[in-house]
This record gives C-alpha cells, structure tokens and sequence, in this order.
C-alpha cells in the first residue's frame, strides 16, 4: 500500500523536489544537443525506484511545457497506474495484441498535463510482446507527436525485455538504489547496455542516505 512520492504532491520535500528538476534540467540538456526524444528507465533489480523517476522525470518535463507520454513496458510487474492511480482498461497489452491503435489506449491527466500509457501484467508473453514490430511503430509515431517519450522498463537481471526496448529508444537511465545491486553487477549493466549501443545518458543514484558521521 505504499505510494509514491511524487513532485505533484503538496508532502514531498523540496529538496527531492528540486533533485527531480535538476535532472530534468540535465535531460532537457542532452537531448536538445543529441537529438533524443525517447528515454527508458530501467535499473538492475527490482524496487530500486526507477517507476517513481520515470514518473517523476515525466512530470518535471510536463511542467516545463513539454508534451510528454510516459509508456507502463514493464509488462512483468506493471505500476504506472498504481502510481497515477488510473484504472487498466486501457491498456498498451491491447495495442501490442493487435487490437486497435495505441493513441486509443493513452490516458491524460488534466491535473499534470501528462499522458499516460499503462499495461497489465503479462509474465508469459512480455517478451514476445516487446519483441513485435508494434511496439517500434509506437515508440516511432509517439515522437511525431510529443516531445518527449518516457519509458518504464523492468529490471535487466535475468530478464531480456528491457535489453529489447533498449534497442528502439533513443537513449536510456540506469537507476541505482543504494546499498542494492553490487558494484560488480551494476558495471555489468552498464556493459550491456553499451555494447548494444545504446545511447546511455547517465546513472540515477537513488534514496541514498547521508552518514552524518562522515560530514
């Protein structure tokens, strides 16, 4: 029952707050010089937040008058809704199943000014799923049509879909918890990404926390 802390709400610190701006600042940089439009957000575990940054980094964008979707690929353990509080009846599963277009499945948050593409989860057929040519045109038209396309990921340990999606997207975030992945398996993430050459803009070290004693 957890909830996300989101820079929308009136709770969350304004130092995390302006940690989301400056990386959006950051992100906002890059792509204008390179060229990007769309960035996947993955990490290598589980809970390592990178659905709360994906989320996060979309809003922050949206607030600075971008037109911005935020795309739920983490077909395996899907959350963007729970985030959002949205229901599934649209969904990108219908869209990747071959039923209808995917602008029909895109939901928008008057309140944020964001557009939002959940899933529902489907262990069995994600990476079929992420591995069809509809989810290229997707990602290719929703540039034609929004300034920036946000995508959430699952986890890249023992699981290809992100390694797929990593493919299609103009550059990707690696999101770190600390005190989570070891250094080893984090470099080793790092190395896969790179060898698909993927444009890999950064590493996102999150809800890291100060030793007061070593200050």
């Amino acid at each position: 029952n957890k909830q996300a802390i989101l820079i929308s709400s009136l709770k969350t610190s304004f130092k995390y707050k302006e940690s989301i701006k400056k990386l959006r600042n950051r992100i906002e940089a890059s792509c204008q010089k390179h060229g990007y439009q769309s960035i996947m957000l993955t990490s290598s575990l589980e809970n390592e937040g990178k659905s709360s940054i994906a989320a996060n980094l979309a809003l922050a964008l949206a607030a600075n008058d971008h037109k911005v979707l935020i795309i739920d690929c983490d077909l395996r353990k899907p959350s963007l809704h729970k985030i959002f509080h949205l229901n599934t009846q649209r969904n990108i599963n219908e869209y990747l199943n071959g039923k209808g277009t995917w602008e029909k499945q895109v939901q928008y948050l008057n309140k944020n000014d964001l557009f939002v593409l959940c899933a529902i989860q489907d262990i069995e057929n994600a990476e079929n799923l992420l591995s069809g040519e509809r989810i290229k045109q997707l990602i290719n038209n929703a540039k034609k049509e929004f300034d920036f396309v946000i995508i959430d990921t699952s986890p890249i340990v023992g699981i290809n879909d992100a390694l797929i999606v990593a493919e299609i997207v103009d550059a990707s975030l690696l999101v770190i918890k600390q005190n989570e992945a070891t250094d080893y398996l984090i470099n080793d993430m790092i190395n896969r990404l790179v060898s698909m050459k993927n444009n890999l803009i950064g590493c996102i070290y999150n809800a890291s926390v100060i030793d007061l004693r070593k200050t």
